[in-house]
């Protein structure tokens, strides 16, 4: 906390690298979540303090390891990383599902997006038509979760393709074809994405590459004895049975609207029946 301190010692030590091992962004952070704190902490130590290619004994070894373990820097690494790694399904690719997905990926997991559509978007849908294309998802988004406000700023490509939308009204029509006029609900700034709402949702989804699965579709969910979830799903184009399941799953999150998500659960038999608590969500 002392400024000049540390000032002083890097003007000393003129170091090349400096690297901030507190494991998270805020005091109260660190202490609600003590063990992803002390794996942070492990972990950043292991990559900077360990020199490539030297070997280490490990007296007190991770789990899955018995005894003293004699092996590289290397391989450390690579198990310290598969002990805090799990492996996750995500049914949906809408915008909550695709952020996830980064998310996870950015933490050291491995992640599956599956998606019923051929393309990632959800609820920021846009559909190409004869006439041209016009976005039947939401119309615009707002901003007012700063974290989302800096994905928006920092995530490569993401300015070019959000714009302010400024339009001070929303004509609609109702039922019987008559014009009226709705102002905007709040004061929010409003942003819309070009040249389709879609393309903000499949820009953040490109990094994920195979691990999206498009035109697939969730039936049901199943846990083994091991507590491991496997897939069954359909091709949602062709509607035919996809042959293979999709095993091995530490983690499954539902990104999909609250009435699909009943619907799958209820699919899925008694083991993950408890679905009262989507009510709330209806």
């Amino acid at each position: 906390r002392d400024l000049s301190s540390v000032q002083g010692l890097l003007d000393a030590s003129n170091p090349d690298y400096v690297v901030h091992l507190a494991a998270q962004s805020f005091v109260a952070a660190s202490w609600q979540t003590p063990a992803e704190t002390l794996y942070t902490n492990t972990v950043s130590q292991i990559f900077t303090s360990v020199p490539t290619g030297f070997t280490i004994t490990c007296t007190n070894p991770l789990p899955g390891t018995s005894g003293n373990v004699a092996e590289t820097s290397a391989q450390y690494r690579a198990r310290v990383l598969q002990a805090g790694q799990a492996v996750a399904a995500i049914i949906g690719a809408g915008m909550a599902g695709i952020t996830a997905a980064r998310t996870l990926v950015q933490a050291g997991h491995r992640v599956k997006v599956f998606e019923k559509s051929r393309g990632a978007a959800g609820r920021m849908s846009t559909r190409e038509t004869v006439f041209g294309t016009f976005d039947h998802g939401t119309q615009y988004f707002t901003v007012r979760d700063p974290r989302f406000s800096l994905a928006l700023q920092t995530v490569a490509g993401t300015k070019e393709i959000c714009r302010p939308w400024s339009a001070s009204a929303v004509r609609v029509l109702d039922p019987l074809g008559r014009v009226f006029e709705a102002t905007k609900p709040n004061h929010d700034a409003h942003f819309v994405a070009t040249p389709g709402m879609n393309a903000l949702v499949r820009h953040w989804a490109n990094p994920l590459g195979k691990s999206l699965l498009l035109c697939n579709q969730v039936q049901r969910i199943e846990r083994d004895a091991k507590g491991q979830w496997t897939l069954h799903s359909i091709n949602s184009i062709t509607q035919a049975e996809i042959p293979e399941t999709h095993p091995g799953f530490d983690r499954v999150l539902l990104a999909v609207p609250s009435v699909q998500a009943e619907q799958l659960l209820r699919n899925s038999g008694t083991h993950v029946h408890a679905t009262h608590f989507l009510d709330a969500m209806k």
